[in-house]
């Protein structure tokens, strides 16, 4: 539970809520006893046909002749045991048992005083707050039981809705922390990582250690206090019968507990198979064109099939062990009462106040006595039938803080700069790649010792073949990774002394695909540049060409795109982003094949805005198109992760048998 603890640790902050939790929890248990301690009356005077008040009269009144009767026999043994000491042949044995007789009778009639003066400081309570009528005591102790009834269920409201308070703020924190963590983690870690596991441990596990903490501060504490209440009162009936109705209780625990291990390895595998399940039904729901397409629908059936029967089986394992623990707990207490039945039932029938020579009661117990004592028992039952299925949540809230406190644990790779140096705010700045060589794994270099200076306000082009290192370029520029030796200088600062989100702020981007979030127009415009005015984003989007369309929609600036822009064109998404990027206005402007997947109206339409766009700032591109390449003044070209050359294209041409046949290539597509 070491996990869980610690998610627990998140509750615990909610201090007034828990003493509330934990106030309403004991009205609700105090009154749960009492409730049930409302027996004693309707047996021992109500269906007798007495009041409250000829009750105590009687019991007073037999008190006091059992007292009595104990009186008159002590007095003769003691005088019988006093012949006995001054008789030398008198027999010892007798004498011992004759005196312990004596002590025994002693005990009872003590015993009997106390009930006495229990009875004569209630008498006058009973006389002063109660009817001295059969009937009307009825209605009197139904009253208190209805009253007392609703009571409880505002104490049961309050309790309930605090624990869920509880439980919901510390997960509230606990998915922020999560999704906070998730944000900040290195790309390299994020890419190892299944992006569905990770919605499945921040959504549905988070929900279960959720139920476990509301459980916990719930059920958990309030059903035992309900069973502390009916065990305390059966133990002021007779705590020694009690006791021995209980014997069975170790066994059925050590079972219980033998089953918990079982419980949370199986709990954990079916989260595990969740997030599988889920995970095979968003990567078929996302490329349904190509599951259409290619007429894989019965695999992706199939598939789905498996993965929901695996989860099927480790459900019904849980549901097994469950039931397993609600025949446990059934058997603790048909077996605890079985006991107490048969125990307190010989007891009453023979007036008997020892079973098998053991003390049961210092007095006979009575029949409203025994029949109070069997509902308190069976007012532990309920609690124990809660706690059975609450056993299940808090193994399953445990399996779920497994799997979502690692993500927490682990560590960033890039450590976070200390005391970084500002960035001077510049129209444009240089960027200057020393040696740069990085690797995603050691074995396989994506980029070997690429050394480039592009200057303050140049336009540069990349190009090469397919995995060359273009893109991871890119991810270097905007720190996303760290190079593994060499360095990147921007505006004669290395990168590793600049902070993260200083370098990013001065930096836009547009990417091969567009990413656009299910919201506005306006929204999706304005990401990176919060607080925007709407004539600024409409500015950005005049710019980028896109205003015409936006306006052509039935909300203009405030139309909704669906997810992933499902409601725009390619064309439309990229002019979206390229107005992200024109909003933003940074010094250094990134592309990455922008208009590669576009209509040439759009790629016609989004050229013109990087013309004026670009112009006085520092532009690095990928890309292979030749009417792109007419926009930049420099070309790199990459193969292998090595820089091959740079220079313009005029040069290139003339020099670069690699450029030649990219060049070329490009010109046929086109033709």
């Amino acid at each position: 539970m070491g996990n869980f603890g610690r998610a627990l640790k998140l509750a615990l902050r909610q201090r007034l809520a828990i003493a509330g939790a934990v106030g309403c929890a004991l009205m609700v248990a105090l009154l749960w006893g009492v409730n049930i301690g409302a027996i004693y009356p309707f047996v021992e005077a109500v269906f007798k046909g007495d009041s409250l008040h000829a009750w105590a009269d009687k019991q007073i009144a037999t008190a006091d002749q059992t007292l009595a009767d104990l009186t008159a026999q002590q007095q003769a043994l003691q005088l019988e045991f006093a012949a006995r000491e001054v008789d030398p042949s008198a027999d010892t044995a007798a004498t011992a048992a004759l005196q312990n007789r004596v002590e025994q009778l002693a005990y009872q009639a003590e015993a009997e005083r106390e009930h006495r003066e229990r009875i004569v400081s209630l008498q006058p309570w009973i006389e002063a707050y109660l009817p001295n009528d059969p009937f009307l005591t009825l209605v009197a102790v139904i009253c208190f039981l209805i009253v007392g009834t609703i009571v409880k269920c505002v104490f049961l409201l309050g309790n309930l809705t605090l624990v869920q308070f509880i439980g919901q703020s510390a997960v509230l924190e606990l998915r922020n922390k999560l999704f906070r963590h998730v944000l900040s983690s290195d790309m390299h870690r994020l890419n190892q990582q299944q992006g569905t596991d990770l919605v499945s441990r921040i959504n549905s596990d988070t929900a279960a250690v959720a139920a476990g903490i509301s459980n916990l501060f719930g059920k958990t504490l309030t059903e035992p206090l309900k069973m502390i209440v009916c065990l305390t009162g059966a133990a002021i009936i007779s705590w020694q019968l009690l006791a021995f109705s209980l014997i069975i209780c170790p066994i059925c625990m050590f079972l219980m507990l033998r089953l918990a291990k079982s419980i949370k390895r199986a709990n954990r595998r079916a989260l595990e198979e969740s997030s599988q399940m889920l995970s095979r039904l968003f990567q078929a729901i996302n490329a349904i064109l190509t599951v259409k397409a290619y007429r894989m629908e019965g695999f992706e059936r199939s598939r789905f099939h498996e993965s929901s029967r695996q989860f099927f089986r480790k459900a019904m394992k849980i549901s097994f062990y469950d039931g397993l623990i609600r025949v446990n707990n059934e058997i603790l207490g048909i077996g605890v009462i079985s006991l107490s039945v048969l125990a307190g039932g010989y007891l009453v029938i023979n007036r008997e106040t020892e079973l098998f020579w053991i003390p049961m009661s210092a007095r006979p117990l009575e029949l409203g006595a025994l029949i109070a004592f069997y509902g308190f028992l069976i007012g532990v039952s309920d609690p124990i039938r809660k706690l059975s299925d609450v056993y299940s949540l808090l193994q399953t809230a445990a399996a779920a803080s497994d799997r979502v406190m690692p993500i927490l644990d682990t560590k960033h790779e890039h450590a976070r700069v200390v005391d970084p140096l500002p960035i001077e705010s510049r129209p444009a700045y240089s960027v200057e790649l020393q040696n740069v060589t990085f690797g995603y794994v050691p074995e396989a270099l994506a980029l070997k010792n690429v050394s480039l200076t592009i200057e303050p306000g140049e336009s540069v082009a990349i190009v090469g073949p397919n995995g060359s290192g273009k893109s991871t370029l890119f991810w270097l520029l905007l720190k996303l990774y760290e190079p593994n030796s060499g360095q990147i200088v921007f505006d004669g600062v290395p990168y590793e002394r600049l902070s993260t989100r200083d370098l990013r702020g001065r930096i836009g981007i547009v990417t091969q695909k567009a990413h656009l979030f299910a919201d506005t127009v306006a929204a999706n415009i304005a990401y990176g540049t919060p607080g925007a005015s709407r004539e600024r984003i409409e500015e950005a989007a005049r710019r980028a060409h896109a205003d015409e369309f936006i306006r052509e929609k039935q909300d203009g600036y405030d139309a909704f795109i669906g997810e992933q822009g499902s409601r725009l064109t390619g064309g439309q998404q990229q002019r979206i982003a390229l107005a992200r990027a024109i909003l933003k206005n940074p010094p250094l402007f990134l592309l990455d094949e922008a208009t590669s997947q576009i209509d040439p109206e759009s790629e016609y339409l989004i050229h013109e805005s990087l013309r004026d766009f670009m112009k006085g700032r520092t532009t690095i591109m990928i890309t292979h198109r030749q009417s792109t390449l007419e926009l930049v003044k420099k070309i790199a070209v990459l193969d292998a992760g090595r820089l091959v050359d740079f220079g313009t294209q005029a040069e290139l041409l003339a020099r670069c048998d690699l450029f030649r046949r990219l060049f070329q290539g490009e010109l046929k597509k086109s033709a």
